[in-house]
């Protein structure tokens, strides 16, 4: 690790330069004010301690610079990824596809996949699965459909409401995207997956209350 590198007792030049270089990383060039204040801070109390322990010759003052630094660069660390995952599920929720192409019911949907799987439109029977389940859920007023409303967002709202359900939809979710962008051509099998998914989400969905399922999403 780095921190072997830093000496015992570091000089004012070398504390300054330390902390100079970690600012310098592109990891903190655009996050947000909050982020640099707390290193440019680092920074300062570093100086400071490293002169006082220079005029005491107290070791217990490097002790507490080494610790200022590591739990500076933890803070900071910690703060850069809450950032990068909310611009991670932003981004996802900007380029999913958007979930419903008409005012189709659930049934409506779900005999429309059947159709497709029969004739071999694997992908088109994929998409309007997908769509069925969300319908359905949005049927039961378990989560509240929108304009625009993406694959990502279906399966993140609907992933809310039982903790059996996040990891299966949102891969499905991924399929559903790449089928609507035309990236994949998906086969029997994609379909069947989703629809002994389906199935099974649906059984879990019977014994969520409306109410809590709000309750549940206004909480997350």
């Amino acid at each position: 690790m780095w921190l072997l590198s830093i000496p015992v007792t570091p000089d004012a030049d070398d504390a300054r330069r330390l902390a100079q270089e970690e600012l310098a990383k592109a990891i903190y060039h655009h996050e947000p004010g909050p982020i640099a204040r707390i290193l440019n801070a680092i920074a300062e109390v570093i100086g400071r301690l490293t002169e006082a322990s220079l005029g005491t010759g107290s070791p217990w003052l490097s002790v507490v610079l080494v610790a200022v630094i590591v739990a500076g660069l933890v803070i900071a660390l910690l703060l850069v990824s809450r950032v990068r995952v909310a611009r991670r599920t932003k981004a996802e929720a900007s380029t999913s596809a958007a979930v419903f192409v008409d005012d189709a019911d659930s049934q409506a949907l779900a005999e429309r996949a059947r159709d497709h799987a029969r004739a071999g439109r694997y992908s088109d029977a994929f998409l309007d699965q997908f769509r069925s389940l969300i319908r359905y859920a949005d049927e039961r007023a378990l989560i509240e459909d929108r304009p625009g409303f993406t694959a990502q967002e279906a399966a993140r709202a609907v992933g809310a409401l039982h903790p059996s359900i996040p990891l299966p939809l949102r891969a499905q979710a991924d399929r559903f995207d790449a089928a609507s962008y035309g990236d994949v051509h998906l086969v029997a099998q994609d379909f069947e997956s989703l629809h002994r998914l389906d199935g099974t989400i649906r059984e879990t969905l019977r014994s969520v209350r409306p109410a809590h399922a709000f309750e549940s999403l206004g909480a997350s």
